[in-house]
């Protein structure tokens, strides 16, 4: 009997420390493990671990029976950081880079049942839709985040000629594929809309819980936090810090709480951390530490020694369809949920139970939700198992991969 290959195409991969990098590691390795299916990965080096001076062009490794092919990108100097303009050039030309080098690497490697490219970035869309046509394979396309629009609606993206041309590589590459998949019912029903008419089905893959983040033992303390165990009520922000997570609106709620023994430890990095510090340096605060990004199964011992967990992103429609990943992480912990979202994903945490809602970017209102926490603190504690099962029942990485098995088997049949 045949064996059904098949091939990833994402600039994120395992070990990266991101949401798409544990998405698709998790859901390949299980679907290699129940079918025996030969799986390969066209990705990057890891971005957080490997220096570049031991980076070959290209390279091969095993990771779980899944095949992978790295290519190098280049890593820049962001000294401008501050520069929109510039951190977007950068961030495309490694895009560009990435995209030829994936291209150019399918010369080499055999036909596939299968090529499937996760976006953003967008020109990852590219290389599987060429990958796609000289492997003689079907095309699944992978949609994480409605990136173009975002970008817009947040001035974050305003050259006309470029988005138009990125517009139009996300259009063809979706009328040419055989299936869709989106990772939140917002993004699904704007790829129906624009694929309206056509044969390709669009189906739901959230993202979800890993095993690893159930299975993580405690650890004595934060690993690098000052604060630990001071009777402070601590409040614990993990994950990406740039400009869709907008953490300095909420500076002056943080200052504020101060007064009621409060205390904040934020674990990440991106591209607005270097404004973060410098504003929290200018207004001396006391009762606020960064620290830098940590290994997963690090992290689950940060939410056990921290008393609430923080998620957060900016007050924008576009954002309405985004579900962070790191709140299934939180839901899995013993720790209530502190949430300024919108969306779908403050239904999910409201469906669960996961804790207290503000208004994003509403200083006032996280103030108050921040301190009724506190105060009914064993009310929101109660309801952990609730969540827990919750979560784990409609959310574990296990079923999802067993809806991407099933688009996989009905495209063969």
């Amino acid at each position: 009997m045949k064996t059904i290959r098949i091939l990833l195409i994402s600039k994120f991969f395992y070990p990266d420390q991101n949401p798409p990098s544990f998405r698709f590691y998790e859901m390949l390795k299980i679907i290699k493990e129940k079918t025996g299916w030969d799986v390969s990965v066209i990705t990057t080096y890891p971005h957080y671990r490997v220096p570049d001076k031991t980076r070959k062009s290209y390279s091969f490794e095993d990771a779980s029976g899944i095949k992978i092919y790295r290519v190098s990108c280049p890593k820049f100097e962001k000294k401008n950081a501050s520069i929109r303009y510039e951190i977007y050039v950068q961030n495309l030309l490694s895009d560009f880079v990435f995209m030829i080098k994936a291209i150019f690497k399918t010369l080499f490697l055999e036909n596939f049942d299968f090529v499937t490219c996760s976006s953003p970035p967008v020109l990852t869309l590219v290389a599987g839709l060429f990958a796609a046509i000289i492997r003689k394979s079907k095309l699944i396309v992978d949609i994480r985040d409605l990136w173009i629009e975002t970008r817009v609606e947040l001035n974050m993206l305003n050259s006309k000629p470029l988005v138009k041309i990125l517009n139009c590589i996300e259009q063809i590459t979706l009328n040419k594929a055989e299936a869709v998949t989106c990772t939140t019912k917002g993004i699904k029903s704007n790829i129906e809309r624009r694929l309206e008419g056509k044969e390709t089905k669009v189906e739901l893959l959230t993202n979800g819980i890993d095993q690893i983040m159930l299975n993580s033992e405690k650890s004595p303390r934060i690993s690098g936090s000052k604060i630990l165990n001071s009777g402070k009520f601590t409040i614990l922000y993990a994950g990406r810090v740039g400009r869709l997570q907008n953490l300095s609106s909420l500076i002056d709620g943080i200052s504020y709480l101060e007064r009621y023994n409060f205390h904040f430890i934020i674990i990440g990095n991106g591209n607005d951390i270097e404004s973060l510090k410098n504003k929290i340096k200018l207004l001396k605060l006391q009762n606020i530490e960064i620290l830098p990004p940590k290994e997963r199964s690090e992290l689950k011992d940060c939410y056990a020694h921290s008393d609430a967990l923080l998620v957060h992103l900016r007050n924008t429609e576009a954002l309405k369809y985004t579900i962070p990943s790191k709140i299934f992480e939180y839901m899995v912990s013993e720790k209530p949920i502190i949430y300024g979202l919108l969306g779908e994903a403050k239904e999910i945490l409201d469906e669960c139970r996961a804790g207290i809602w503000f208004s994003p970017e509403d200083v006032n209102s996280f103030i108050s939700s921040a301190i009724e926490l506190h105060k009914n603190y064993d009310f929101y504690i109660k309801q952990i198992p609730y969540r827990k099962k919750c979560v784990i029942e409609k959310y574990s990485r296990e079923n999802i991969a067993i809806k991407l098995l099933l688009i996989f088997n009905r495209l063969i049949n």
